[in-house]
């Protein structure tokens, strides 16, 4: 245990006890040879970690976020199982409960993808969440050895909030009679976080899987409307929609679909709260499909590299300070001065292109980054030859 907890793996004993078995009746963990051990690292380095069960179930939600948008996607590698973009990863790790920063996701989703094509294989995402696992025991050991063993159930509620949890009274109490003793152990804190965490997974299934923030905002604008027995009316929601998703008003592809999805979800002549969510999700989900697209015929008309895209992808990221998704033409033009140590020229063509975009390019999302990218290498070579890269 000592000598994967080195490796990067904190694992429950029944981890190990599972990896032995499968080693066959002769095995022992009590006297392991040199190969048993090589053995043992090999399937808990497969497996992440994970029990069998729970790796059937976060498989079973891998294929659940699979083609959100009813398309399948083409993968670039020949992996068994399929793979997930990131704004799927995203939607399968909120669905599980992980209150993760946006930053802090984003550098998982980097950190996982160990082929760099932008895509996540099933071998991945139980790579992502053994990340957000270890994620939260190093929280968890953060927080004993700052309070100690002896922690009140006020302290534990403010580490909840620090971590992105809002609990319930019901779990705050349940917490309180957890510490009768006011005695923590790192199991107990995790035991902790896992109620909350499973607390929130709940709210969000009940949204279909909206986003925190989209529910919140949602519910905030409808619930009282809803409670009070009264539907939600489509132009209502619509105006909402295009609120939240800032839908630029000569957008007529974008306005129409909303109001298409709306009627979908209409029953009589308006729509409930479940149906309302619902149509947000299924725009959500069009527009991160949208940008996908955008993202992959810009990589085509470029030429890039899978390497060169994954650069670039961070170095986009690297800029988005407000987390995003979105820089300003600003940041866009010290992001690529600096990754491609423009020349001269260069630097005038990049000028050129952002003038260009005007008004569209108040706010640069990374398929506009990659034309960008794409406009200002050299004629007649492929972006950044000139540094042998």
């Amino acid at each position: 245990v000592d000598l994967l907890l080195n490796l990067g793996y904190t694992l429950q004993p029944n981890v190990v006890d599972e990896a032995v078995r499968s080693m066959g009746p002769k095995v022992h963990a009590s006297s392991l040879y040199f190969e048993d051990v090589v053995e043992l690292i090999r399937y808990i380095r497969k497996c992440e970690g994970f029990t069998k069960r729970e790796v059937n179930e976060l498989l079973s939600l891998f294929g659940r976020f699979q083609g959100l948008h009813g398309v399948a996607v083409p993968t670039t590698s020949l992996h068994e199982g399929g793979e997930l973009r990131e704004f799927e990863v995203a939607r399968a790790v909120a669905w599980l409960g992980y209150a993760v920063q946006y930053r802090d996701r984003r550098s998982l989703f980097f950190d996982a993808d160990r082929d760099k094509d932008g895509l996540i294989c099933q071998a991945e995402f139980l790579k992502v969440v053994r990340f957000l696992r270890e994620m939260d025991i190093s929280a968890a050991k953060e927080f004993i050895g700052i309070n100690g063993s002896q922690s009140e159930a006020k302290n534990i509620e403010q580490w909840l909030e620090r971590q992105g949890y809002q609990p319930s009274e019901t779990v705050l109490s349940h917490i309180a009679s957890m510490l009768t003793d006011n005695v923590c152990t790192l199991s107990d804190m995790l035991r902790i976080l896992s109620m909350a965490r499973e607390e929130r997974a709940a709210l969000i299934q009940q949204s279909g899987g909206l986003t925190e923030e989209h529910a919140e905002r949602l519910c905030s604008r409808f619930r009282s409307r809803t409670d009070a027995g009264y539907q939600i009316l489509p132009r209502d929601l619509e105006r909402f929609m295009h609120e939240l998703f800032r839908t630029p008003a000569d957008s007529l592809k974008d306005r129409d679909f909303i109001a298409s999805v709306i009627k979908d979800n209409c029953k009589g002549q308006g729509l409930d709260l479940a149906g309302a969510c619902r149509s947000v999700l299924a725009y959500d989900n069009h527009h991160n499909e949208d940008q996908w697209r955008r993202e992959q015929d810009a990589i085509e008309a470029a030429g890039f590299t899978v390497a060169r895209v994954d650069e670039l992808r961070r170095a986009h990221f690297e800029a988005d300070y407000e987390s995003h998704g979105m820089i300003s033409k600003a940041k866009a033009y010290v992001a690529l001065y600096e990754f491609l140590r423009l020349n001269p020229a260069q630097c005038e063509i990049l000028k050129k292109q952002l003038d260009k975009l005007g008004d569209a390019g108040v706010e640069i999302d990374f398929a506009q980054f990659l034309n960008l990218a794409s406009a200002i290498r050299p004629e007649g070579s492929l972006l950044g030859a000139r540094n042998g890269r």
